[in-house]
């Protein structure tokens, strides 16, 4: 099963190269935004593109805590939806091997 191509603290990216090599594709979640930046994140965001960078290079991106832990979302054929567990800064989620990276901490089946 899909489930056993990760392993706890391996980078977000290697995870998700291999997600998307299977034909697992983003789940894009709407809230986004509001979910990573806030409920001002109009203005946030106008102000500092930065703070929704994220959920332009990970469309999968469904929310983050202001502890660093987000939630991604795949969806897979049949309808099949994995929801992987992050920790870390979500602006560096391209694997270098920083204490700082996107790390998983958890992949589940999920339903939406």
């Amino acid at each position: 099963s899909d489930t056993t191509m990760w392993e706890n603290g391996m980078a977000y990216a290697t995870l998700r190269s291999r997600l998307l090599s299977r034909g697992w594709v983003p789940l894009p979640e709407a809230q986004c935004r509001a979910n990573v930046a806030g409920d001002n994140h109009a203005t946030l965001c106008a102000a500092d593109p930065q703070q929704c960078e994220p959920c332009e290079a990970l469309p999968e991106l469904s929310s983050c805590s202001g502890t660093g832990q987000c939630t991604m979302q795949f969806q897979g054929e049949g309808g099949q939806a994995l929801r992987v567990s992050t920790y870390g800064d979500v602006h560096r989620s391209t694997a270098t091997g920083e204490r700082e990276d996107l790390v998983v901490t958890a992949v589940e089946p999920a339903t939406f």
